[in-house]
Formats: structure tokens, sequence, C-alpha cells
């Protein structure tokens, strides 16, 4: 009689099915965290690299002033590229020695006084040009600092609803798992079904519940 075998078939499915579902959620659950703690990563190599390119920005700003102080000092002291407005009368070329050396002399140190000029004032503008450009880098990056922590913040308050996701993975093996438990207490000794008779158990036994879970043969078949 088939009967007496009926409380362990559905406990032994039962566990079974809980098993399948809790495995299921437990994948669930690690999947959800481990994407949690990569996108945590990902933030945090980004961060990492921004501050690393803000300091490294200040590291050589001495070497950087004097770079940028020889160009300003280039464009200061190159010659205007605007044509005069009116013509000029060219002045002949005077055939003295003495007033030739003296042009010469004047045009030197014309040029010598605003080369002069040109490198002091590529001095005093190179600081500030360094240090606003510098500033505005530092502003751009604090934005996409900012960026990446509302990202960050973000991530974290949707792990919560994901891990719940998770979890429910597996729901309907372990309501299966349930129903196969509350079967087995009813077709146990002192359960209904067990109350009823050996013949009322055989007829359950070999019922469409028990044959999809065992090849179309019933309980009775495995006895």
């Amino acid at each position: 009689m088939a009967l007496p075998l009926l409380p362990l078939l559905f406990m032994g499915a039962s566990t079974v099915a809980n098993t399948i579902g809790n495995r299921r959620a437990e994948n669930a659950l690690a999947g959800a965290q481990s994407a949690e703690r990569a996108r945590q990563k990902q933030f945090d190599d980004q961060s990492f690299a921004l501050n690393q390119t803000a300091q490294n920005r200040f590291a050589d700003m001495p070497a950087q002033i004097d770079t940028k102080a020889g160009d300003l000092a280039e464009m200061f002291a190159a010659p205007a590229e605007e044509q005069p407005a009116d013509p000029v009368l060219a002045m002949p070329e005077s055939q003295s020695n003495i007033v030739t050396s003296r042009e010469n002399a004047a045009k030197n140190r014309a040029k010598g006084e605003t080369d002069k000029r040109a490198a002091d004032l590529g001095k005093l503008r190179s600081f500030g040009d360094i240090l606003g450009g510098a500033s505005r880098m530092q502003g751009r990056d604090a934005a996409e600092l900012g960026l990446i922590g509302s990202m960050r913040r973000g991530s974290q308050a949707v792990l919560p609803l994901e891990l719940q996701a998770a979890q429910d993975k597996g729901r309907g093996m372990r309501m299966l798992g349930d129903i196969l438990s509350l079967g087995g207490a009813m077709v146990g000794p002192g359960g209904f079904m067990g109350g009823l008779g050996g013949g009322m158990g055989d007829k359950f036994a070999e019922s469409a519940v028990f044959n999809p879970l065992f090849g179309g043969k019933g309980v009775g078949g495995f006895v």
C-alpha cells in the first residue's frame, strides 16, 4: 500500500522545492551585492583619478609659470601686424657712418627696452594666467566629484530595492514547497487523508497531482 510512503514523498519534494527556491534567492542576492560593489569601486576609481589629476596640476607650478612667462613675453614683444592707414614716405638712407651708427644704437636701445618690458609683463601675467586656468579646471573637477557623489548615493538608495527583488526570486518554488509540506501533513497517519483509509490514500497517490511529479507513474509506481 502506497499510503505510508506519501508523507515521506511529500516532505522530500517539499525539501527539494524549498532548496531550489532558496538557492535562487541566494544567487540573486549575491549578484545584486556584487553589482553594487562593482559600481561603488567604479565610483571610487573615478574620484581617485580626479583627485590625482587635481594634485598633479599644481605639482610643477614654477616650471609652468616660467614657460607661460616666456610665451607671454614673446607675444608682447612681437611687432604689430596692422598696416598703417596712411602711406608713409620712406626717408632716404643716410650715407654718414656716424648717423647710421647712432640710428642703430637708438634702435637697439628701444628694442632692448621693449623686450625688457615684455619680459616683465609676461612674468606679471603668467602667475595669474596659470592660477586662473588651474582654478577653472579645479571647479570642473569639483562639479564632476559632486556628480559622482550623487550617483553613488543613488546607487546605495536603490540597493535595498534590488535586494528585496532578489529575495523574491524562487518564491514560486518555496510556495510549492509549503504546499507539498501541507500535503504531507494531510496524508500522514494523523492527517485528514490518512484517516480516510488506505483505499482513499491510494487513489490520491495515483491522482493527477502526483503523476506530473513522478513521470506519470504515480506514487504507487515507485513503491
